[in-house]
C-alpha cells in the first residue's frame, strides 16, 4: 500500500512538473516574466502613489509620539520597556 501510494505521488509530481515546464515556456509566460522585470526599474506607480496617505501619516504621528513618550517612563520595569519597544516597533 506505501509503495503504491509514493508511485502515484511520484507520477503526480512528474505530471505537475511537466505541466509547470511547459507553461513557463509559453509566450505569454515570457511577456509576464519582461513585464515584472520592467518593473524593477520603472514601477508602474499612478499619481496617487506620490501623494501621501493621511491615515498613515497619521498612524506615524501617534506611533512617535507613543515611542517618545513610553522609553523614558520604563526605567527598569520590564513590562514598561516591552511595551516602549513595541512602540519602537510600530514606529519604524
Amino acid at each position: 500500500m506505501e509503495a503504491e501510494i509514493t508511485k502515484t505521488l511520484a507520477k503526480e509530481r512528474d505530471d505537475a512538473t511537466q505541466r509547470l515546464n511547459a507553461a513557463m515556456r509559453t509566450r505569454r509566460y515570457q511577456d509576464l516574466v519582461q513585464l515584472l522585470g520592467g518593473w524593477k526599474t520603472t514601477p508602474p506607480f499612478t499619481a496617487a502613489a506620490a501623494r501621501k496617505d493621511k491615515t498613515a501619516v497619521k498612524y506615524v504621528e501617534q506611533a512617535k509620539v507613543k515611542a517618545d513618550r513610553r522609553l523614558p517612563k520604563a526605567d527598569d520595569d520590564v513590562e514598561r520597556l516591552h511595551r516602549a519597544r513595541k512602540a519602537e516597533k510600530r514606529l519604524r
